[in-house]
Order: C-alpha cells, then sequence, then structure tokens
C-alpha cells in the first residue's frame, strides 16, 4: 500500500494513515511503532513518519517508552473507568438529543451503520466491525444537534477508541456489542428518546464491564506488547 500524492500535503497524509490505523484498532495498544517498517509501508521518508509521530504524541496516541522507542498509547484501568463514567453521564443524553435533532439523511446513515456492524460481526471481520462502531458513535454525536456536547464526546470518543480492539476483542463481546447497538437503533429509528436513552445506558454499562475486565486480564498475563506491526492502510 503506498500514499498517494494528492492536494493534501504527504505529511498530512501520513498522519492520518498512522492516526486511523490506531483508532480502528489495526495497531494494538502497546505496540512498538518502528520508524523503518512504517517507511517501508507507506512509502514515504523517515522524517516524515518522525514528525507524523510526534504529532500523534501531542494527541496522546503514542508515547515514548525508553528503551523501546514509540509506542501506541494504553489506557490504564484508572483512565477507563473515568471516561466511561463520563461517557455514561453524557451518550445516553446524545441518544435521546438525535431522536429530536437528528436529519433524515443522518437517520438513515445510522441505520446503515448498525446494519454493516451486524454483517462485520456476522462474517468476523473485528476491524471492520470495530470501524463501523467508529462511525456509528461519529454520527449519534454528529446529530444530536449540542456543538458544546459534539465536541466533548468527540475527544471522549478518541481516547476510549484505543481500548476499543481490547474489549472488542473479548470472547462473545462482537455478538453482543452488535445487539446492543442495534437496540439503541432501533429506539431511535422508532422515535422513542426514552429508549434510546436507556439502550445506550446499558450499552455503556456492559462495554465498560467488558473493558474493565480485558485490561485487568492484560495487566496479569501481559509478558509484552507485540512489537510487529500488522495492519493495512487504506
Amino acid at each position: 500500500m503506498r500514499i498517494e500524492r494528492v492536494h493534501a500535503p504527504v505529511r498530512k497524509q501520513v498522519e492520518d494513515a498512522l492516526r486511523n490505523a490506531i483508532l480502528d484498532g489495526e495497531f494494538t495498544a502497546g505496540q512498538r511503532l518502528v520508524e523503518r517498517e512504517l517507511c517501508e509501508r507507506l512509502a514515504v521518508s523517515r522524517p516524515l513518519v518522525r514528525e507524523a509521530l510526534r504529532q500523534l504524541q501531542a494527541e496522546m496516541l503514542v508515547s515514548h517508552e525508553p528503551p523501546g522507542g514509540m509506542r501506541v498509547a494504553r489506557i490504564g484501568a484508572e483512565e477507563a473507568e473515568q471516561l466511561y463514567e463520563v461517557r455514561a453521564l453524557l451518550e445516553p443524553f446524545a441518544a435521546a438529543r438525535f431522536v429530536d435533532n437528528a436529519s433524515a439523511p443522518q437517520r438513515r446513515s445510522l441505520a446503515n451503520t448498525t446494519t454493516a456492524i451486524e454483517e462485520s460481526v456476522r462474517h468476523g471481520q473485528r476491524a471492520r466491525a470495530i470501524r463501523h462502531k467508529n462511525l456509528f458513535y461519529e454520527l449519534l454525536i454528529a446529530g444530536c444537534g449540542n456543538t458544546v456536547l459534539e465536541q466533548t464526546l468527540r475527544g471522549l470518543q478518541n481516547r476510549t477508541r484505543l481500548l476499543r480492539g481490547v474489549s472488542m476483542s473479548e470472547p462473545g463481546r462482537l455478538a453482543h456489542t452488535a445487539a446492543e447497538i442495534r437496540r439503541i437503533a432501533d429506539a431511535i429509528a422508532r422515535g422513542d428518546a426514552h429508549r434510546a436513552r436507556e439502550a445506550s445506558e446499558l450499552h455503556l454499562t456492559n462495554a465498560r464491564k467488558t473493558a474493565l475486565e480485558a485490561l485487568a486480564r492484560q495487566h496479569s498475563n501481559r509478558s509484552g506488547p507485540a512489537d510487529t506491526p500488522n495492519f493495512r492502510m487504506r
């Protein structure tokens, strides 16, 4: 795969490609980011990769951990707990507001994305399911009709996406996630703000439990993060 020379600066393309690979779960938390290997996959120079990694470090998506160099950022149990606490306060409200404020195209896009999540799960396509789940939240947040809420939730979602690959790797979680997202989408389709809020609350309760259990298991079993990138650039 190669970076295409289009109107956007190549540096920005490299940043976006690496950012998407991290947020879509194609890199695992703690995975070492080897500049030489990234250069080969992106077909760009080392200075460009280095600049991109510095930008992602500023965004707290990667961290410098000597002696191994740059690694994908890890979310600890304490931060994960705090993220889910705040999400539990805001996202159910956003789901209810989506019912009242979303446009018809936004509603169709949310419904289509829900179906795409289910299809991905049915075919065992975890990475694709994660990408569509990320899109589901982007659409939900964009359609809530509250700019302050949208800006706040976008920041929370970016941090949470670092956890999504961990929690959705848990046995059975993919199917449960698809079912929970379907309940939110169905309530929205019926115009039932109360049920949409309840379905979102239930989803977050289950997601929090799974994520914290996965982090605890990862901490107790970790023998060292994987050092071989295996992502695909799109």
